[in-house]
């Protein structure tokens, strides 16, 4: 059984609290990791890793070109250990080693090769013929929202977590992902591919936890510019709820 800790500021850390939860095999019961458990504290501090990189690192800063190429090697990285994710998707889900392998892991790679692209071809020319109008040039500038934030639901959760993370890097925003407590593993285990590829600390950070008190500080912290949620109805509307305050989009 493997422990796994939670990615905040380019570094696996325990949880302050120090306490961890126990994650199991839905096919056999059996016990495959413990993982730490992040409480609000930890998520207001990968919130604030995120807001520090976002307003004074380099992501937010590098053209759409730069981003792309970093992202692909996310792919590329992801790509080279497709069996080692695979066995911890199907083991931590419940799929099947088929369903991991020809499906959720090939879908996130292809999820970030695509958002990698829509990144590099950030500039489009578009010319309008027979204008009445004297020539001029018009320009709509895509701007990050800042730091952005995930929640994500227990099926399909290593896709999922490349949705999220995907569009929100390559736009040049800075990160945090809370998985489902009963499938963090393969989300956590990309920290292990951002320390790889050299991504910026504080630019993609992972937590793990309950709901009611790590994923609620992601929707309602004012350092928060934005928060994402796939899951219920009845979570949706309270995410909805606490993002309110702010007047945060979600």
């Amino acid at each position: 059984m493997a422990d796994y800790q939670l990615f905040i500021n380019g570094e696996y850390v325990d949880a302050q609290s120090g306490e961890t939860f126990t994650t199991h095999d839905p096919a056999t019961g059996e016990a495959i990791g413990e993982i730490a458990k992040a409480g609000r504290e930890d998520s207001v501090r990968a919130i604030e890793a995120a807001r520090k990189a976002f307003d004074e690192g380099p992501w937010p800063k590098m053209s759409g070109a730069e981003r792309g190429a970093k992202i692909n090697e996310i792919a590329d990285a992801i790509e080279a250990k497709a069996e080692k994710f695979s066995e911890m998707e199907a083991r931590d889900g419940g799929g099947t080693i088929k369903k991991a392998m020809f499906a959720d892991v090939p879908g996130a790679v292809g999820a970030f090769r695509w958002f990698a692209k829509l990144a590099i071809e950030e500039a489009v020319e578009v010319e309008v013929p027979g204008t009445p109008f004297p020539p001029s040039q018009n320009w709509v500038r895509y701007e990050p929202h800042g730091v952005t934030t995930g929640i994500i639901p227990w099926n399909f959760p290593f896709i999922m977590a490349a949705w999220k993370l995907g569009p929100a890097l390559a736009a040049g925003n800075c990160a945090v992902l809370k998985p489902a407590s009963f499938t963090s593993i393969t989300a956590l285990m990309l920290g292990e591919v951002f320390q790889e590829v050299d991504l910026p600390p504080g630019v993609a950070n992972l937590v793990a936890g309950p709901g009611g008190t790590c994923g609620e500080e992601l929707a309602v912290n004012p350092l928060v510019d934005k928060t994402a949620f796939t899951g219920s109805t009845e979570v949706g509307r309270r995410i909805m709820q606490l993002a309110s305050g702010t007047v945060k989009p979600v």
